[in-house]
């Protein structure tokens, strides 16, 4: 499905046309008044009100529900909020167009990586108490589990 085309066209002698409209639509503000409503009505405002072409699979958001966003925004703010919570990311590209499809989950992107944790030990031979910091005791047999 695509949604009207876009009003907003730039122009710039240090960039390709293509990226200068780009630039120009990510940096713009838009003025709108979309209330919370099902995701595929809310696009067709988004779509009339920002001069964006929206392109999206009916199948992928029916039965989804959008927040809304009313109020001056840039396109990527609104598209942000007008998906809050739906599972669904988009891409600007070529200046006016959005793209919108399923977020990849964390399984999709693979094992999250995380970086090393390093763990101290020492005998103390002073009541806790008296430690400056706070102190955790754990067993070398609770460890290895």
């Amino acid at each position: 499905m695509l949604f009207p085309p876009a009003q907003v066209r730039a122009q710039s002698q240090s960039a390709p046309p293509v990226v200068a409209q780009a630039q120009q639509v990510q940096a713009q503000q838009i003025d709108l008044a979309i209330p919370p409503q099902p995701l595929f009505d809310a696009l067709a405002l988004f779509g009339r009100q920002s001069g964006l072409q929206v392109s999206v699979d009916a199948d992928l958001v029916r039965d989804l529900e959008s927040p809304g966003a009313t109020g001056s925004f840039s396109p990527e703010q609104a598209l942000r909020r007008l998906l809050t919570g739906t599972g669904i990311s988009y891409r600007i590209a070529e200046g006016d167009t959005v793209f919108l499809q399923q977020a990849a989950t964390q399984l999709e992107r693979g094992p999250l990586v995380l970086d090393p944790i390093t763990i101290r030990g020492e005998i103390r031979d002073r009541p806790l108490a008296d430690s400056p910091t706070s102190a955790v005791i754990v067993t070398g047999e609770e460890l290895e589990r």
